[in-house]
């Protein structure tokens, strides 16, 4: 069992501070602005209980669950691609992840337009879809490469993703 609230029963104030200083996952933001927000109180197996003794099937932990189980390991596998000098930077969070390219490793240069064009989408996009990798080349601001699997991915599923992406950098740096 987990406790969320740490006093049981309705406390007066906390909902209108729940909703004027938590952001609801999942949940359409606006429709606490005239109603009240459910304050959690407990859980016990499946169900969670809110202050007024409702009770609500929880179907969002585990979905939370899986991202911190495995989001670790999903960094550690993908900054091992800091080793090559096209990667500026691994970031991002959960289960969406990102690996900015880069001229200039030390000095974090970005890719000019030229480059991504030829190295972005020419050499990046078409390795990783070859290698069997369905992510996202991105230049909206700096060239990166988004990665957002689905949840049931673990490390085996990480190791691919590295393993496609080094060997596509390493192409397309000996390109640039």
């Amino acid at each position: 069992m987990t406790v969320i609230a740490d006093t049981p029963g309705p406390v007066p104030g906390r909902s209108s501070n729940a909703a004027d200083h938590l952001w609801m996952h999942f949940t359409r933001m606006g429709s606490f602005a005239t109603n009240p927000v459910p304050i959690i109180e407990r859980g016990e197996g499946a169900y969670l209980y809110d202050t007024k003794g409702r009770r609500y099937l929880d179907a969002l932990s585990g979905l939370f669950v899986v991202q911190v189980r495995n989001e670790n390991a999903f960094r550690t596998t993908l900054q091992k691609l800091l080793e090559l000098p096209i990667v500026g930077d691994v970031r991002g969070s959960g289960y969406f992840w990102s690996v900015e390219l880069v001229k200039d490793q030390a000095t974090k240069e970005p890719f000019t337009s030229a480059d991504c064009e030829r190295i972005l989408r020419g050499v990046v996009a078409l390795g990783m879809w070859e290698a069997g990798v369905y992510c996202r080349a991105d230049d909206r601001g700096n060239a990166v490469v988004h990665f957002a699997p689905p949840l049931i991915c673990g490390q085996a599923e990480f190791d691919q993703v590295e393993s496609a992406m080094r060997s596509v950098l390493s192409d397309a740096w000996a390109q640039l």
